[in-house]
């Protein structure tokens, strides 16, 4: 009988350790499905926010384009400097003036566009500038936004926020590496769509 107990309390024991590590499994598993369910909404709303960012910019940038606005921020093109030696130009001078945190910067190959459809695209992208400023703080763990012009026409780099240029080849698809990829060639007649991509991972 003395035996028996003994059996018998050693399998209520081995039940309720089997049980408690079942329910810390359970429990376990519930907590990880309820992470990933909020985990998953949270990716969700940062890619509608990011998609309504870029769609909104589309819309103003053929708008723009199309109704020829004259840009307003005729101070910002006296930080244009283009350098003979490479034969780019950049915005790096913003650095240290009042325009260093409302402003990114800007690098371009060939002059500084001054007519036709480069000039009028420089003029749209430094209006981007603002939908920049506005969104960056919106959009949880970005690194930083910027747009990629168009290889028929500056092949320029619009970068928030501000960073300095690195000019490396003379290619639009490499200027500043790691910033660029190859696009595919628009339809003509197009103004097209902005070429904007978010990194989420923020720079060591």
């Amino acid at each position: 009988m003395r035996r028996f107990k003994e059996y018998f309390i050693l399998a209520v024991g081995v039940i309720a350790v089997i049980a408690t590590y079942l329910f810390g499994c359970t429990y376990s598993i519930r907590e990880f499905e309820n992470e990933s369910r909020t985990q998953q909404a949270a990716i969700g709303r940062v890619l509608m926010m990011s998609r309504n960012f870029i769609e909104t910019l589309t819309i103003f940038g053929n708008d723009f384009l199309e109704r020829g606005i004259v840009d307003g921020d005729a101070p910002i093109y006296d930080y244009l400097v283009f350098d003979e030696k490479t034969g780019s130009y950049t915005m790096d001078a913003l650095r240290g003036t009042r325009f260093k945190d409302s402003m990114g910067n800007l690098t371009g190959l060939k002059s500084i566009p001054t007519a036709g459809n480069e000039k009028a695209e420089l003029d749209m992208v430094l209006h981007y500038n603002k939908f920049f400023y506005e969104y960056y703080d919106r959009l949880p763990n970005l690194a930083w936004i910027y747009y990629t012009a168009r290889a028929d026409t500056s092949a320029s780099i619009r970068g928030y926020p501000q960073r300095n240029s690195s000019i490396r080849t003379a290619s639009c698809p490499q200027i500043s590496t790691g910033w660029s990829r190859r696009r595919t060639t628009l339809p003509a007649g197009w103004y097209g769509r902005p070429y904007i991509w978010m990194r989420r991972e923020k720079e060591g």
